[in-house]
Order: C-alpha cells, then sequence, then structure tokens
C-alpha cells in the first residue's frame, strides 16, 4: 500500500514538473497589436546575444530584481506588434518613468528610446535603443523602485504600458 502511494505521488508531480519547465515564454504579436517588455539584467551580454541571433531564435534574459548600491541594473524595452507604414516601415518611441519606494518621481524621460526600420517578416521583439542603465546609490533609500513605461507607435498612434519593478537592498 505504501508502494502505491509513492507511486501515485511520483505521477501526480511529474506532470506538474514538466509542465512548469515548458511554459514559454512571452510571444511576438502580430501587426497591430502592440506590446511593451520593461526588462533588467546584471550582465550587457543580453543586449550583444540580441544583436547577434537571429529573429527566429530565443534569447534567454536573466531578470534582475534585486541591486545593491552602485550595482548597474542594464534595463530593456522590448517591443512587439507595431504597425508598418505604407512604405514597409515601423517607428516607435518608449516613454519611461523611475519612481522611488515612496511614489516620487526621479526621472520622466519623455522620448527615451526610439525604433525605426524595415518592418520584419515574422512576428519579432525589437529592442528600442539606447537600454537604460540604472544605478542607484548609497544615499537613496532602501526599497522598491519602479521603471514605467510606454511605447508610441508612431505609425498608428497606438499606446502600450508595462512596468518593471527592481529592489535597493542595502
Amino acid at each position: 500500500m505504501k508502494q502505491l502511494l509513492v507511486l501515485i505521488f511520483i505521477i501526480v508531480l511529474i506532470p506538474v514538473h514538466s509542465y512548469a519547465e515548458r511554459t514559454p515564454g512571452p510571444k511576438a504579436r502580430q501587426a497591430g497589436d502592440l506590446a511593451l517588455i520593461v526588462t533588467a539584467s546584471e550582465s550587457l551580454n543580453y543586449i550583444k546575444d540580441w544583436v547577434s541571433t537571429s529573429h527566429d531564435k530565443p534569447i534567454t534574459i536573466k531578470r534582475l530584481y534585486q541591486i545593491k548600491p552602485d550595482q548597474v541594473a542594464y534595463c530593456a524595452f522590448l517591443v512587439t506588434g507595431m504597425s508598418p507604414d505604407v512604405k514597409g516601415m515601423y517607428a516607435f518611441v518608449v516613454h519611461f518613468k523611475l519612481k522611488d519606494p515612496t511614489g516620487k518621481i526621479l526621472f520622466d524621460m519623455p522620448s527615451y528610446a526610439k525604433g525605426n526600420g524595415p518592418y520584419p517578416n515574422i512576428p519579432t521583439f525589437i529592442m528600442a535603443n539606447p537600454a537604460l542603465d540604472l544605478i542607484l546609490e548609497q544615499s537613496d533609500p532602501a526599497g522598491l523602485y519602479l521603471i514605467e513605461a510606454t511605447v508610441e507607435d508612431l505609425v498608428t498612434g497606438k499606446k502600450a504600458y508595462d512596468k518593471y519593478m527592481i529592489e535597493l537592498k542595502k
């Protein structure tokens, strides 16, 4: 009886564990279905991988959720679902704000990052340029900082929003 219970326990756990490992990341969207993903990493390597890898290969970004004073958080704004104009070109701009743990706006940067070029043949993510190098100092209060960003499709005027939280821990 004890072996049967162990076997049932194992059978129940395996599908759940396998499902968790196979959960896909965000999918690129079709034209007109604008979306933005804000992310941060402890290394610039993901940017090097991004620009040197074809659109059909997935890129892994090791997300950073906690930093120490004077540590760099390399933040990216990933855009998908923008629309092409009549010449087959896309164009977008990313606006962002950084808020401290009290909600006070530290930076309000309209038109911070941009992207434009020939519209890709397949749904894909485009990294806005430039990325954001975020450094919080010892004098900044510990706690959760909020990066709020909006992408604006300059072809259609559509907008999409995302946010990312990162904790300064001393």
